[in-house]
Order: C-alpha cells, then structure tokens, then sequence
C-alpha cells in the first residue's frame, strides 16, 4: 500500500495548517476584486524547504491579498530541494502576473531569500518574507509607507537593538523609538532593504557561508553596517501576522539558539569586518601592517 505524503510519517507530515489560517485567507478573498495601489519598485522575495510546502500557498495568498501590492513576489526554490522542480497545485495556480516561482541550481539556504533577487533585480527595493507566517493585511503598507518617511533606511516589522557587552558581542534589548544604526531586523516579521543600502559582498557566498553558514539576517545587517545605513522600525499599525505550525529543529532558530551558534557567527562576521557592537557602525577591518624590517638583515 502506497502511503500519503501527508501522512503520519510522511515528508510533510510535520507541517500543520489549521482552519484559522484558511479561514483568514478566505475573509480576504474580496480584496482579489479590488483595485489597490501598487508600490512601483518594489519586490517581494522569499525562499522555502521541502517540510514547510503545503502551506507555502497561504503565505503566497497573504502576500497577493494585501492592502498595498508589490510589483512582484518571487520565491526562489533549490533544485537539490527539488529535484522534479514539482510543486503543489494549489502553489502552481498563484503563478501569474505578480507571482512567480524561480529555479537555482544552488543551495544557499535561507539566503536564497534575498541574495538573488539583489542580482535580478537591481535598482530595486527588496522586501524579504518568511516562509512561517500568514502576514497581516498591511504588512506591506506598512514597511513602504515607512520608507516614505525614512528613506535610505532599512525597515522592519520585528527586531531588537544591541548594546556592547565583550569584544566582538552583544546583548539584546527592546527597540528604542526612531532610526538606528544598532536596530536589528528579524527577517520573520519582513524587512525593507533600499537600493544599495546593502555592501557589495553581501552576494560573496564563500564568505557567507563560512562565517555565519545559518545567520543569514545577521550577516545582512552586517552589510548594511558597512554602508552606513540606519535601520528602523514600521508603524504598528500594519497589524500582526498569523504563524504556521513547523517542528522547531528544522528552524533557523534552532541551530542558533539551542545549538548556541548565534554568538559564534557574530563574533566571526564581527571580528572579519571590525564591527564593534553598539559602538561603531562596521566598517573594513585595517589591513595587518608589514613587518618591521631588522637593520642589516639580508
């Protein structure tokens, strides 16, 4: 007998959509009728794993049901994930217009969220997603119209501030009002990043991947030091979003917080770029002097 997918034991059977997160989508069903503001230079970019697919549509559907609109949603999906590049149906029927599904030969992880939309999309303002939650009707409307305020500003729904603590770490504490360079973006809640507030090495994936391989919105803040952009957070109003249910070892969270890899990668990425936190914004770190030469030496 040939077992479900879906199943006890199945590969997804560890993803759980309840009725709450459909029935959401279902109260907004109406805004698919209307006719609402797009945000001109403006693309949304997320990445997925093979565990999380079957509710992967309801995030897509929290994203085209929005009070304001992107001008694309892009999912960038690995082919080492899938080799088939066979999805669900109901992810398949959103392809069209505003939505659409792209293939990588490479595996970055959850880098895939924004590294290659940097590339295919440039002069662009990218605004990266989870693939864990239903986002709230004005989620979007909130981070663009904040950027209207604050351009050239990084800008997120979920983060923390970071005071000094020991050379090269810190300590978190909750976000104080207004921009700063020491606000760091939780990439869950979605996070605004400008053109070209974002360092030239932040698509360098030897480096990325060797100094902060599961911290992907830690080296993203990172690069966002070393331009010197200020970060800061939206307008509460854009509402709260709605999680899905996933085995917590395969998040990202896990591998930093249980497995304590968290500090190990700031302290890597810290000490290679010579950020000192909550001190100074980053910036390259001197190159070593030549040694001293010995008088009479050969």
């Amino acid at each position: 007998m040939k077992l479900s997918p879906w199943g006890k034991g199945g590969p997804f059977a560890r993803t759980r959509v309840n009725g709450k997160a459909a029935l959401r989508m279902r109260s907004r069903a109406w805004r698919r009728f209307t006719r609402r503001p797009v945000a001109a230079g403006t693309i949304v970019s997320f990445t997925a794993i093979p565990p999380r697919m079957r509710s992967v549509h309801l995030v897509v559907d929290s994203l085209l049901l929005q009070t304001v609109l992107p001008e694309r949603i892009v999912l960038y999906l690995s082919e080492a994930d899938f080799p088939d590049r066979s999805v669900l149906r109901k992810l398949e029927a959103r392809v069209g217009e505003i939505f659409s599904i792209r293939w990588l030969a490479t595996n970055l992880g959850s880098y895939r969220k924004l590294v290659h939309a940097l590339t295919d999309f440039p002069g662009k303002t990218i605004i990266t997603v989870d693939d864990d939650k239903i986002y709230a009707a004005r989620a979007i409307e909130s981070l663009v119209a904040t950027a209207s305020r604050y351009p050239r500003h990084v800008v997120f729904r979920q983060g923390f501030s970071v005071l000094p603590r020991d050379p090269g770490t810190s300590r978190r504490q909750s976000i104080d009002a207004g921009p700063s360079f020491w606000h760091f973006p939780v990439g869950v809640g979605g996070v605004l990043y400008p053109p070209g507030s974002l360092a030239s090495d932040v698509t360098d994936s030897e480096l990325f991947l060797r100094l902060a391989p599961f911290a992907d919105d830690l080296w993203f803040k990172a690069m966002t030091l070393l331009t010197r952009t200020p970060a800061v957070k939206a307008d509460p109003a854009g509402g709260h979003d709605h999680s899905l249910w996933f085995r917590w070892s395969e998040s990202l969270s896990y591998h930093n917080s249980t497995l304590r890899k968290n500090a190990i990668q700031e302290k890597a990425l810290f000490d290679h770029y010579g950020i000192v936190p909550g001190v100074f914004p980053g910036h390259p770190r001197p190159a070593a002097p030549e040694p001293a030469q010995v008088p009479g030496g050969d």
